[in-house]
């Protein structure tokens, strides 16, 4: 199944490192950004700078999350922020993943590599994200030769 990313908003809150990591990810694709932190990363800096997303500088609202949203990532440090972000979320049948409880989002964000004309991505079941990674990691070497 093809699920196309132009014109479908997405909500990244919080941005520190996973926050980062998650948006350097879904910025290769076409859809319209927007990070909620309170202060931005260098990644975020970087792709302010470029005109690649909006941001705005300041804590979550329950009021963000809208029925026009296809996907919200949870990546703030607090864990009560992130878990009532995931409940917002699901309410709107909105895809959420929930960087620190596998078990409040309704998807597992993948290791994702693009090439040329491809996109290959890996998803574990949250418990080990070494071997994701090393298995993603392995895949690329396959194509970068």
């Amino acid at each position: 199944m093809y699920v196309g990313s132009k014109g479908k908003k997405v909500l990244v809150i919080g941005a520190g490192s996973i926050g980062s990591r998650r948006l350097a990810t879904i910025v290769k694709f076409d859809f319209d950004i927007c990070v909620i932190s309170k202060t931005a990363s260098e990644t975020v800096e970087n792709l302010l700078a470029a005109g690649r997303i909006e941001y705005l500088q300041r804590e979550f609202v329950d009021s963000d999350i809208t029925d026009d949203i296809f996907m919200v990532l949870a990546c703030t440090d607090n864990r009560e922020i992130n878990k009532k972000i995931g409940q917002l979320a699901k309410a709107y049948n909105i895809y959420v993943s929930v960087a620190d409880s596998q078990d409040e989002g309704n998807f597992f964000y993948p290791g994702i590599s693009a090439f040329e004309n491809m996109v290959i991505g890996v998803c574990g079941d949250g418990t080990d994200h070494v071997k994701t990674k090393n298995i993603l990691h392995k895949i690329k070497e396959l194509f970068e030769k």
